[in-house]
């Protein structure tokens, strides 16, 4: 899927009808000057190839590419096949268009349409395997695929899950399984990693990091709970998700992939016990 400007498509073809409109009040058999070929040739030819082409048009991006080179070459160039040649393109274009399916993003969510980094710099450095389907989560909820981007946003939260697990180094982290281990087994495992903290000396070391790891599995439960296994498995009681429902889910895995961003990341943990 390609994004469109509109305002492109709008300034080419409006240039195309006001040169249309000179070229039909001059002497039909007068030369085009070459100072003004050069510049619709610039225009016209140039931005009309790019555009065409950037849209799959392949018969309009071949016609505006054999215009620039008229227009450039041809020095008897009159303003009768001026208006033929321009007349041609824009129907030509009108033509390949109106076989073309186009949609536009509401202003509401067109800030996650095609965002690299949605998450923010310390997401994308620190989690890296979440790169793809975090982009592809606002894109896709961005385009009306709610239920398309609540799973991406579950396998981002996955990366988070596998990370905690890795770094709290659960059973499952430790026998390379963790990957290929359901999400209530390795909650479970974090869980015990979590009540295990309990077991330090007092400190305000001890107290930072039940905060983080307790606070992290509750979005995970919630995670798993509310939302991942009601997407994964296709259920007559299963609705797909609302726009605000999406961008509601979007907030918490935003703030949760964060929370972790400020302690740990892929191959940076914190040591078992924190100091």
């Amino acid at each position: 899927m390609k994004k469109l400007i509109a305002t492109n498509i709008s300034e080419l073809f409006s240039q195309i009808v006001q040169l249309q409109q000179v070229a039909s009040t001059s002497p039909p058999s007068e030369q085009v000057p070459k100072p003004w070929r050069n510049y619709i040739a610039n225009t016209v030819g140039i931005q009309g190839t790019l555009f065409t082409a950037d849209l799959g048009l392949s018969e309009s991006t071949s016609a505006a590419a054999r215009f620039y080179e008229d227009l450039r070459r041809d020095d008897t160039f009159t303003n009768q096949e001026l208006l033929w040649k321009l007349d041609g393109l824009r129907e030509l274009m009108e033509s390949e268009m109106s076989k073309k399916l186009f949609f536009s993003v509401p202003d509401s969510v067109a800030m996650y349409y095609g965002k690299e980094r949605p998450f923010g710099e310390s997401v994308f450095l620190n989690f890296p395997s979440a790169r793809f389907d975090i982009s592809q989560a606002g894109t896709c909820l961005a385009c009306g695929c709610h239920t398309a981007a609540g799973f991406h946003l579950m396998r981002t939260a996955e990366v988070g899950l596998w990370e905690l697990g890795r770094d709290r180094q659960v059973p499952s982290a430790k026998n390379s399984k963790i990957e290929f281990q359901e999400w209530g087994v390795t909650i479970g495992e974090l869980e015990s990693a979590v009540k295990a903290i309990q077991q330090w000396p007092n400190s305000p070391s001890k107290e930072n990091a039940h905060k983080f790891y307790n606070s992290s599995l509750v979005e995970l439960r919630a995670f798993n709970d509310g939302w991942r296994r009601h997407i994964a498995h296709v259920r007559k009681t299963h609705k797909p998700l609302e726009e605000d429902e999406t961008i509601a889910l979007w907030g918490h895995v935003y703030r949760f992939m964060n929370t972790l961003a400020a302690q740990i990341g892929e191959g940076r943990y914190k040591p078992l016990v924190w100091t």
